[in-house]
């Protein structure tokens, strides 16, 4: 599998910590990247203008109308 300039950050990020990334954990970032990516994508480039902000927003609350 190639790797994007994605999974090159990814595992880049993960050596800086001093954790070895191997062929194997290459072939998980690429996979997972492949079924996330585009769904992330979509939501990096979603108009949402016309989504009202909830007041007084509490993420351990459900939504409020």
């Amino acid at each position: 599998m190639a790797e994007g300039p994605i999974e090159e950050h990814i595992a880049g990020l993960i050596e800086a910590f001093g954790v070895p990334v191997d062929d194997t954990d290459r072939a998980i970032i690429g996979a997972a990247w492949q079924q996330f990516g585009p769904g992330m994508e979509q939501i990096l480039t979603a108009d949402l203008t016309a989504v009202r902000p909830e007041a007084n927003f509490d993420p351990s609350s459900p939504p409020q109308d």
